[in-house]
């Protein structure tokens, strides 16, 4: 009797090294991707924390915590239904020692397969799943490699909580236009950009204090300590913004003055939420000129993701 998961399985490696075949993928890396909001208290707790299972799965009657993990990159596809924030992972840490069980295949437009990683025994009420066998989507190959059919929708239910510190990386995606995890009819990140996305988080983890040093987001570059990508690219937006702004500047704290760090906090609090947007102008215009308004900003972000100071953020 043939399983539910063969009219999903990996296909061949490709032969040629400057070709990816669709079906047949390395699975290196898996993510989970959330809106800001839930973002900030991942940031804030240090982890993913793992809950319910509420969807159209066969696990919403069951008491099992997990964390949705994906390798799927919809960038080209409209965008992510699940955020803008991006936390990824290393696949073989998260999958060690871990048994894994086939949970059900749905019907989307682009069909999802669901594997449980857990490190309970549940083969009582789900089947186990053996990737070395290569008759599924996703395939551990006689070398060690891991492989996916990337046709597919892959979820990954990893049962409990994920620390933080296990992370690789964290980046911002694109909020798909019209589909929203949580409620498409009322989402305000639909359609929102990497950058924006990225923007707004960074702008209110700072401005509440939390620590951004996550592994990642600096990293060495000729002997010196340098932002990632995606940092950049969201503080650069911040920093635009502050220039436009700019010319109301006409207070008297300059950047080095001991409240600056407290009033560029309020700033990127405005910044990074929209109840508050109205009062971004009266704060900005309270620091001296516009440079010192960029310069106390991009020091603050500095401070909260492990920078010395701010100027790597300025540098033209």
């Amino acid at each position: 009797m043939s399983e539910p998961w063969q009219k999903f399985r990996v296909g061949t490696p490709s032969a040629d090294s400057k070709w990816t075949e669709p079906s047949c993928q390395s699975l290196r890396s898996i993510a989970h991707v959330a809106h800001v909001p839930s973002a900030l208290r991942i940031v804030e707790d240090r982890r993913l924390r793992a809950d319910l299972v509420f969807d159209e799965s066969k696990l919403n009657k069951q008491r099992i915590r997990v964390v949705w993990l994906s390798p799927n990159d919809w960038g080209n596809a409209g965008g992510f239904r699940y955020g803008n924030v991006r936390f990824h992972f290393d696949w073989s840490t998260i999958v060690k020692g871990m048994r894994s069980y086939w949970v059900e295949s749905i019907a989307y437009s682009t069909p999802a397969c669901r594997i449980l990683l857990s490190d309970t025994d549940y083969s009582s009420v789900l089947d186990p799943y053996d990737p070395t066998v290569g008759d599924g989507p996703w395939w551990l190959s006689s070398t060690g490699e891991h492989y996916w059919n990337g046709n597919y929708c892959l979820e990954v239910m990893l049962e409990g909580d994920i620390d933080l510190r296990r992370a690789t990386t964290l980046d911002f995606v694109k909020h798909h236009p019209n589909r929203c995890n949580i409620d498409y009819h009322t989402c305000r990140y639909k359609g929102i950009d990497a950058q924006p996305g990225g923007a707004e988080f960074v702008a209110a983890a700072v401005s509440r204090g939390i620590s951004l040093e996550l592994p990642g987001l600096v990293e060495v570059v000729d002997q010196s300590l340098k932002p990632s990508w995606a940092i950049e690219g969201a503080v650069g937006r911040l920093l635009r913004h502050c220039d436009r702004i700019g010319g109301n500047c006409s207070g008297k704290v300059e950047h080095v003055d001991p409240a600056a760090p407290a009033l560029a906090r309020a700033v990127l609090a405005s910044m990074g939420n929209p109840d508050i947007a109205k009062d971004l102008e009266k704060l900005a215009a309270q620091f001296k000129s516009s440079d010192d308004l960029q310069f106390a900003v991009a020091d603050a972000v500095a401070a909260s993701v492990g920078l010395p100071d701010g100027s790597t953020f300025l540098d033209d």
